[in-house]
């Protein structure tokens, strides 16, 4: 993420460490291969948020994972992580709105 982005997304405030209490599971984007087109494949396992390790793939929650609520609804992604622990997720409230 560009540094005015991330400036936009915080100022905005969308882009926070702490987890939304919807945000209950996360979606592994891990790129885990390519299919017939050559195009990448997605992992697209989905795990709680309790868990930092696709049950699938074996990789862990990296940026570009996305922030799901208990009913899988899309609610955002994994911006940045700093100092290799802290979780920055962006949401977009604009799509909780449009699914009430």
């Amino acid at each position: 993420m560009s540094t005015r982005l991330l400036l936009n997304a915080l100022i905005s405030g969308r882009l926070t460490l702490i987890v939304s209490k919807d945000h209950t599971k996360w979606e592994c984007t891990e790129k885990v291969g390519h299919n017939d087109q050559g195009e990448p494949l997605e992992c697209r396992e989905v795990m709680k948020m309790t868990e930092q390790v696709c049950k699938k793939c074996w990789c862990i929650r990296r940026v570009g994972a996305a922030a799901l609520t208990e009913d899988e609804m899309y609610l955002g992604m994994l911006a940045r992580i700093t100092k290799g622990i802290n979780e920055w997720w962006e949401y977009y409230p604009e799509l909780q709105e449009s699914e009430k």
